[in-house]
This record gives C-alpha cells, sequence and structure tokens, in this order.
C-alpha cells in the first residue's frame, strides 16, 4: 500500500476512534458517548471500501469479487480467528455450562458474521448481563462483513448500468437508510443498536465521499474549517451522548458527519488537526487499531464475569494493560504475517470458507454440548439450576413494555373461577412473589393479580428515560385497581435501587401518588421494603464455591450492613408514607439478611436469587407464608412506628 493510500489522518481517526471505545467499556464515567468510535469506524470502512473496489470495476464481476474478498479475508479473518479460539480456551477453564454454552453459540455467530442478530435475539431482560459476554464486541464486525458481501456486488451492477449516476444513487440509498435508522430508534428502540439497517447508512456515508472524488478538492483554508468542525463533531458524540441518547439515527450524525468532514479535510493534504491525530502515537494505535478492538473486550468480559461487574480501578488499569499487549502482539505476530508485502501464499478464497466451516462447527458443537457440563461436580450444576427458579409466567405475565396495556389482559393466579381479592402491583420484583402468592390463594381459595412491568415502578406520572409508555401502564393499572371492587388488599414492590430509575424525587412522588389513591379507593396496601442486589451472579456464585469445596457454612455471603446503609434512606421514606397513608410494611430481606450477613443461600429456602437482583421463586414462597397473615388480617393501620416492617 501507497503512502498516498496509508493516509496518515485515516490512522489518528482509527486511532481516535478504538481509544473511544476502549475508554467507555473501561470507565465509562469519563467518555459517555465513547461507544461512537463503532460509528467513526463504520464511515472510515464505507469510505476505504469502496476506494478500494472502485479501480476494479472494469473487471469481469467473479474476478473482482474474488480480488476484494481474498484482500478481506487475509485482513480480517487470521487475527479474528486467533481471539476466537484463546476466548474459547479461557472459556473452557473458567466459564460454567449455561455461560460456555452461549459462548459456543456466540462463537459461531461470530465465525459466521451473523453475531449482530445473535446478541438482538438474546438480550431480553433476564439475559445474562451483557458485560460478561466475552465475544459480545464481535456484532460490529457482523455488520461490516454483512455489508462486504452486499455492497461490491451492488456498486458492479451500478456502473453497469447506471453509469455515471452511481454517486447520487448512493447518495439517495444514504438518505433512505438513514431515515430507516431514525424509524427505528423511535419505535424498535430495543432493536436500533444491533441492527445492520440501523447502521447501514453509517457505512454509506463514506460510501458516497469515496463515489464523488470531486468533493475532496477542497481549498486550503476550507479543509482547515472542515477538519475543525470535524474533530469537533466527533469529539461533541464523545462528551454530548451516552447510553440513554436517541440512537442510532440522529443521534449518531454528530461522529459520523465529524468523520465525514475529517476524510474530505484530508483527502488531497494533511491538514493541522491531520497532524495533530497523526503524531507517531497515534498513528501506531491506528495500526494495531483492528487488534485492539479484537482484544479489549474478552479480558474484561472474563474479569466481570468472574469478579463481578463493580470492579477496583486499578484492577480495570492492569487488565486494560494486559488488552494493549495482547493486541500488539496480535498486530505483529498475526496480522503483519499477512500483510500484502509480506503475506503467505495462501490460497485465501479456500481456506476462508475451511476456517468459517471448521470453526462454526467446532462453537456448535460445544453449544449443543449444552457448555460441556462434565467438567463440573453434580452438586455445583445443581447450584447452576437455580438460575431457573423464578416464575413459570414470566413470559406470559410480564409487561415488557411492547404489548398489554389493559388492566384485563394481565394475569390472575389462584383457585379456578375465583375473582382475585389480591393484587401485586410492581416493577420486575414483583413476578416472583405474584406467583407465589397465587400458590397460596390457591390452597386458600382465592386468587392474586400480577401487575408486573419491566422497569416500570407503580409510580403514578413517572417514567424513567427509554420506558416513555410506563406512565400510560401504570395510569391504566391504577385506574384499573381502583374501580375492581373484588381487589381488597394491594402489594407493592419496586426495585427502587435501580440506578436506571433516573429522577428519584419524581418516582418517590408517583409512589407515594399511589399509595395515596389506592387508600382513597378503599384499598389495604402493603409495601414491600427494598432487597440487597449484587453485581454478580448469585447461582454461579454458589457453583463456583461448592466446585472450590464450599459447603455448609461455606457459601458465599455477604455483610448487611452496607446493604442496610445504602438504603437507609429509601427505608425511612417508605416508614414516612406507611405513617402517613395508613400502609402496612413488609421487609423481604429478614429471610435473606440477619445482624451480620445477607445470604446467598438459607435453610429451609435454598438459594435466596435467580438472578443479580431477583430473588428466586422459593424465597417469594418463603416470603409469600410470611406476608399471608398480613393479608388475611383484615387491618391497615393508620400509623406505622419507625422501623415497622413484618
Amino acid at each position: 500500500m501507497t503512502q498516498k493510500a496509508m493516509r496518515q489522518d485515516i490512522q489518528g481517526m482509527r486511532a481516535l476512534a478504538v481509544l473511544s471505545v476502549v475508554l467507555f467499556h473501561y470507565f465509562p464515567e469519563a467518555l459517555p458517548g465513547g461507544f461512537t468510535g463503532v460509528d467513526i469506524f463504520f464511515v472510515i470502512s464505507g469510505y476505504l471500501i469502496t476506494k478500494s473496489i472502485v479501480p476494479d470495476m472494469g473487471l469481469p464481476l467473479g474476478e473482482m469479487t474474488k480480488r476484494f474478498y481474498r484482500r478481506r479475508i487475509r485482513r480480517i479473518f487470521p487475527a479474528l480467528f486467533v481471539m476466537i479460539l484463546v476466548t474459547m480456551a479461557v472459556g473452557y477453564a473458567v466459564m460454567f455450562p449455561d455461560a460456555y454454552e452461549r459462548l459456543g453459540l456466540s462463537a459461531a455467530s461470530s465465525v459466521l458474521f451473523v453475531s449482530n442478530f445473535y446478541f438482538w435475539s438474546t438480550g431480553g431482560y433476564f439475559a445474562a448481563p451483557a458485560a460478561t459476554e466475552p465475544l459480545l464486541h464481535t456484532w460490529s464486525l457482523s455488520i461490516e462483513e454483512q455489508f462486504y458481501i452486499v455492497f461490491p456486488i451492488a456498486i458492479f451492477c451500478l456502473y453497469r448500468y447506471a453509469g455515471k449516476h452511481v454517486a447520487a444513487i448512493v447518495a439517495a440509498a444514504t438518505l433512505a437508510l438513514f431515515a430507516l435508522s431514525e424509524y427505528v430508534a423511535l419505535y424498535r428502540p430495543s432493536a436500533g443498536y444491533y441492527f445492520t439497517g440501523s447502521r447501514a447508512y453509517e457505512l454509506a456515508i463514506g460510501a458516497t465521499l469515496a463515489l464523488a472524488p470531486k468533493w475532496e478538492h477542497v481549498p486550503a483554508r476550507a479543509a482547515e474549517v472542515m477538519a475543525g468542525a470535524g474533530l469537533a463533531g466527533v469529539v461533541a458524540g464523545f462528551v454530548v451522548l451516552d447510553e440513554s441518547s436517541h440512537f442510532p439515527g440522529t443521534g449518531a450524525l454528530f461522529p459520523c458527519l465529524g468523520a465525514a468532514a475529517l476524510l474530505l479535510a484530508g483527502a488531497n493534504r494533511l491538514t493541522m488537526v491531520g497532524r495533530a491525530i497523526s503524531n507517531r502515537v497515534f498513528r501506531y494505535i491506528g495500526d494495531i487499531s483492528y487488534s485492539f478492538y479484537l482484544w479489549h473486550w474478552p479480558p474484561l468480559a472474563f474479569l466481570k464475569y468472574y469478579y463481578g461487574l463493580d470492579l477496583d480501578p486499578g484492577l480495570l488499569l492492569a487488565c486494560l494493560l494486559v488488552s494493549f499487549g495482547l493486541s500488539a502482539a496480535s498486530y505483529h505476530f498475526v496480522e503483519q504475517r499477512f500483510m500484502p508485502r509480506r503475506g503467505l501464499n495462501l490460497p485465501y478464497l479456500k481456506l476462508g470458507a475451511a476456517m468459517v466451516a471448521t470453526g462454526s462447527a467446532a462453537c456448535l458443537f460445544i453449544a449443543m454440548s449444552k457448555g460441556l457440563p462434565q467438567r463440573f461436580t453434580p452438586d455445583a450444576l445443581a447450584a447452576l439450576a437455580t438460575a431457573r427458579d423464578y416464575s413459570p409466567e414470566r413470559a406470559r405475565c410480564h409487561y415488557d413494555n411492547q404489548a398489554r396495556f389493559d388492566y384485563a389482559d394481565t394475569c390472575v393466579f389462584g383457585a379456578p373461577g375465583v375473582p382475585a381479592r389480591i393484587a401485586v402491583w410492581g416493577d420486575s420484583h414483583g413476578a416472583e412473589l405474584a406467583y407465589a402468592l397465587g400458590e397460596r390463594a390457591r390452597a386458600e381459595g382465592s386468587a392474586v393479580r400480577q401487575i408486573t412491568g419491566s422497569g416500570c415502578p407503580p409510580a403514578v406520572g413517572y417514567a424513567r428515560r427509554g420506558r416513555a409508555p410506563c406512565r400510560e401502564y401504570n395510569e391504566r393499572m391504577l385506574a384499573g385497581l381502583a374501580a375492581d371492587d373484588t381487589i381488597h388488599v394491594v402489594v407493592i414492590a419496586s426495585y427502587l435501587q435501580n440506578q436506571n430509575y433516573d429522577d428519584k424525587a419524581a418516582l418517590l412522588d408517583g409512589m407515594e401518588r399511589a399509595v395515596a389513591q389506592l387508600r382513597a379507593a378503599g384499598k389495604r396496601v402493603i409495601v414491600t421494603m427494598p432487597i440487597p442486589v449484587f453485581d454478580f451472579d448469585p447461582p454461579e456464585a454458589l457453583a463456583r464455591s461448592i466446585q472450590r469445596g464450599g459447603g455448609g457454612g461455606g457459601f458465599p455471603a455477604f455483610p448487611s450492613r452496607p446493604f442496610f446503609a445504602e438504603t437507609a434512606q429509601k427505608r425511612a421514606y417508605l416508614n414516612r408514607l406507611a405513617v402517613k397513608h395508613g400502609a402496612a410494611l413488609f421487609d423481604p430481606a429478614k429471610l435473606i439478611c440477619d445482624a451480620r450477613l445477607c445470604h446467598l443461600q438459607r435453610p429451609g429456602i435454598g438459594a435466596t436469587y435467580f438472578n443479580a437482583s431477583h430473588i428466586s421463586l422459593s424465597t417469594a414462597r418463603a416470603v409469600s407464608d410470611r406476608m399471608w397473615p398480613m393479608i388475611e388480617a383484615g387491618h391497615t393501620p393508620s400509623a406505622a412506628p419507625a422501623d415497622r416492617s413484618d
């Protein structure tokens, strides 16, 4: 590749992009919009890939595509497959079967370049935390590969049949794809992040620039201004956007148009901005940016899988240094071995096909073997099985912000044909309790109505960012409860510690208004107190303890004092709410924590949690047994002492 082809400013842009992504993943508070580095990569890729294929448009289609795919395989496959192989080996050593099964599936989807669809389809509310998926970052590589498969053939056809109108057609397609991205961001936000159609316009921006070479003839002064504006747009994306932003759609315009401006400004000269971002350090980081992207994530994901999501800054920094070392090794000993001037003379098309076939088959074998559970003891596997100890009716009866708005559609558990006289109204922390109370109600000849929604605390007029439908949902549920003469008792359950619940004042005010309106409608109200939550997977922590020889008193437990200190204000608020409105309080934490410790396993209950923040169905049954006398008492006091609980 000539010096002209290897533009120094583009290497600097690559450095900016990869550093922003890495910093966002390791220290997200420092750069909340660092994830937009991926979008910068997309624009660069669209530009460079188009530049590389246009000179071959005079060749027959078969020869053109062979040349293109040979270059892509040589560039992408070696480092990617080495990373996947090492990741699978580490996963074999440290991951439990469910996690290793998921790793096998994600590895197969990565090899087949469809991992964006895999992570999209498996990213449900109770899916494993994305931060512990070692191959999560391959979603962006899959989108690029899908672009590489379709785009060369599409451009070839356009050159054959549209001639000089190619650039205009691609520009029009870019606008159409942008409209699609905006539509998805508005109406299907859960799909927007991984959906190829949401990101295609970013690649198309780069392609449009490459197909319109006249645009690159920017006067010197204008180029300097354009470069400055482009850098400002890129940096604005880093610091203004965050994970709650409207994205991609218009939210991605800052980084994408900024990257486009930098590409145009530096097409014929090295601007001052170009010089600033193409210093020796940035050029080297740009050189290794592909390997750095590949290797920055798996070590971090493994650390979070093993030690929990809340890692010490020193440990994060050490992990980052290890990742950088692996990236440099990958660049010098893997990538460089296949560079054009010194690359091995291999049949890359056949080799690439063989790697895809054998790699996907091996990874699918691991997945079909259920993560090779024979690596662990039966007791450890039994502990892992508690991850499935949740309500069997979650999928059917738990509102997910996309369906079931009406009160009449909510589920009723208990004796057949009996109207519900008890309701559990809450966010996801009420689902297991509703089912367990329904079991108890069946034995008592009564019934329970479940009104629970993901990320929708029972607070009138409140909806956190990203959960706008919660406001209308709660209004309808409250109206239904108030008008339902068969409901006598309403149990309020919510995860008040949830960091995603922004505007805590509005949340607490909305909850108080909900309780006041229920009491005004003649309902008795029982409010549940907060429970401990964790930054790791409790079933896996139990299994890990057992696998190491733990048992009896050796099961993991954690000091209870920090939990009670962290929730003291919320507990005091709930006590005041109970006193003011004549509600009763129930404290499920008493079944999990004693004066010193909060336990992941309790005598007579078993595992207390099925994931990091939700009690198991076994614990919910114990809670329902303790709560039932309060429900049957038929009295809600008009006042509660300061420390009132069950």
